[in-house]
């Protein structure tokens, strides 16, 4: 693997970095040799940097072809096409927001090592670097210090390991960017949010997809949840308050129990009746005789989007059939598909109807 796109890129980068020192000898030979080098590791990535089989790789892989250029004699048509082929890799490997389309926290911090080792080339051969470095290295630094916690360490996401607080810290302080750390990112995907000595890091995105991902990750896709029919669900509400009317009709207690949920909450009153067992307790007495005391139907009927609540609405008649009340009852949606009351309250019509 050595001549592999993104070593080479490496080592170009290395060499340059380097180059006061390992270029200061005075051994012509040695010289030579090293130039030699220099100039056929360039020339093979002139050929294989777009072949690099990662976004990353690509990135590594211009960045040294442009190092390249800065350090051997006549680069200047080398440079312009690496600084090209630079552009393009940033933007296959960064998303608009600054993070790496790969999501991995140690691909981004190679990406922040890279670009700094190829300003400061740029630097020391007295050259300013052009705007797309600078603004890629502004970019990319305030979404790695994003995943920082309060004591500066990284932790563990999208398959990298823990951090230490010293090696951000050199990262940071090599790339010479001073910004705060990304607090919302729509795409690289992690949420930042920060109180005093405590602060909660968050990954609220999918995963990336597999050709850019790195390694294995907790991350899941958006379950796709299935079209709610607000139509069927209306009917099924309906029918479960008609059904459950018509339970006081048929002065049958158990199908009455079968419609209320265990936590359910009536509030005939200033006093609420919490729990299933207290509802039933309280209502016992209306199931005593042969006629129902009072008897009621649903006219308004309306779910939420959600498909998982609904309420009713409709009035409570007495044994001649006048309506005295009006009822509101909140049904909530079991995970086998029941309704079930979970609320229940009245209004007293007090002479407003009939």
């Amino acid at each position: 693997p050595a001549w592999r796109p993104d070593n080479c890129g490496w080592r170009l980068l290395i060499w340059a970095s380097h180059a006061p020192l390992i270029l200061s000898s005075r051994d012509l030979i040695y010289r030579s040799k090293l130039l030699n080098n220099i100039a056929r590791t360039a020339r093979h990535l002139d050929r294989t940097a777009d072949k690099a089989e990662s976004s990353l790789g690509r990135l590594v892989a211009w960045s040294g072809v442009v190092a390249a250029s800065l350090l051997l004699p006549e680069g200047r048509v080398r440079q312009i096409v690496g600084e090209a082929g630079l552009e393009k890799a940033m933007g296959e490997f960064f998303f608009a927001d600054g993070g790496s389309v790969s999501r991995s926290p140690l691909n981004q911090m190679d990406a922040v090592i890279l670009l700094s080792m190829l300003k400061q080339v740029y630097l020391s051969r007295k050259e300013d670097p052009p705007e797309i470095l600078n603004k890629a290295l502004n970019q990319a630094v305030p979404p790695l210090t994003a995943l920082t916690h309060f004591d500066g360490t990284m932790g563990n996401w999208q398959g990298s390991g823990a951090t230490s607080a010293e090696q951000i810290a050199q990262v940071v302080e090599a790339s010479g960017v001073r910004a705060r750390p990304l607090r919302q990112a729509r795409e690289w995907g992690y949420q930042r949010v920060s109180s005093g000595r405590s602060v909660l890091i968050l990954d609220a995105a999918p995963p990336p997809i597999a050709r850019m991902a790195v390694a294995g990750c907790a991350s899941q896709p958006a379950p796709r949840l299935a079209p709610v029919d607000l139509d069927a669900l209306t009917r099924e509400v309906t029918a479960a308050e008609t059904a459950f009317a018509k339970s006081m009709a048929d002065r049958d207690i158990d199908a009455f129990a079968s419609f209320l949920a265990e936590d359910a909450i009536f509030q005939p009153g200033p006093d609420s009746l919490r729990g299933k067992a207290a509802i039933l307790a309280a209502w016992g007495k209306y199931f005593e005789g042969a006629q129902a005391p009072f008897s009621w139907r649903p006219e308004t009927v309306v779910v939420l989007d959600g498909g998982q609540l609904a309420q009713t609405k409709g009035p409570v008649f007495d044994p001649e059939g006048k309506p005295i009340m009006e009822f509101r009852s909140t049904w909530r949606r079991d995970p086998d598909g029941r309704w079930k009351v979970v609320f229940d309250d009245g209004t007293c019509l007090c002479g407003k109807r009939g």
